[in-house]
């Protein structure tokens, strides 16, 4: 089995240039994610503002308070993420597979949302299980064997984790197209295609990273008119809003749409 890494790179922009309506709705339900997301984390949050903004990203910085308020907080948010993920990763893929049955943004509610949800989850649990186990085999190597023996450690870490979650990396898309938890097909899929696969995460990942920078751009003045203050913040502060939630729509795009043009092709070609 193979297939064209190139056209499965691109396969988001194509979606993107072909659906900017859909793409438009997808904003909508991540402006509409976000917003819930800051009304379960603010209030959790809310009184080590201070604090987290002066660390400035550094959570050693943080009291152990503040910390314990971000993971709890992040832990509340992770139910309307995955949710989120749930329902707009099958519309993407409906988008790659089917094009022409458009409807409404290729939303719909159903057991494949279901499925992709379990999916998600189950995946999202083992990716806390690989780091957790990952920076516990480095801590206790370095502990042994000092700084050389943690090195090694962290790089088969690394190279295990990446072979996981490659060799898993279709299970999400090939929900649509295979019953049930379709882990299996992913693995068996990915088996001889792994360094075409990861080429592909890492082109996609290149070309999202433009496309965040060039939003960056455009939103770094709605961030300076917003912290300067004054009556009209309210406007910079509401666009600001409306471009987070076309950067998420635009990165689940790019991210995901890929891979399922990898799935079909590997279908069409078997």
């Amino acid at each position: 089995m193979s297939f064209s890494a190139t056209e499965a790179a691109f396969e988001g922009f194509r979606v993107t240039r072909q659906n900017p309506l859909s793409v438009l709705v997808w904003a909508g339900l991540w402006l509409v994610g976000l917003i819930v997301a800051v009304m379960i984390l603010g209030p959790m949050t809310m009184p080590y503002a201070s604090e987290i903004e002066a660390a400035q990203g550094d959570v050693a910085a943080l009291s152990p308070s503040a910390v314990s308020a971000l993971s709890l907080g992040m832990l509340a948010v992770l139910p309307v993420l995955l949710v989120l993920q749930a329902i707009l990763a099958p519309a993407v893929y409906r988008a790659v597979y089917a094009p022409q049955a458009k409807r409404i943004g290729y939303l719909q509610l159903g057991k494949v949302e279901l499925r992709t949800l379990a999916v998600v989850a189950v995946l999202g649990v083992l990716s806390i299980v690989l780091n957790l186990g990952g920076e516990a085999a480095v801590t206790f190597s370095k502990q042994v064997g000092g700084v050389p023996a943690a090195f090694v450690v962290n790089a088969a870490v690394f190279v295990f984790t990446t072979w996981i979650s490659v060799r898993l990396m279709l299970a999400a898309p090939l929900v649509l197209r295979r019953k049930g938890l379709p882990f299996r097909d992913s693995w068996r899929m990915t088996a001889k295609v792994f360094w075409p696969v990861l080429g592909v995460f890492f082109l996609s990942l290149a070309m999202t990273l433009l496309v965040l920078l060039l939003l960056v751009l455009v939103g770094w003045p709605l961030y300076a008119a917003l912290t300067m203050g004054g009556g009209m913040a309210a406007i910079p502060g509401l666009l600001l809003l409306l471009l987070m939630g076309l950067g998420m729509a635009l990165v689940s795009v790019l991210m995901w749409a890929p891979f399922a043009s990898i799935v079909q092709q590997l279908d069409t070609r078997a």
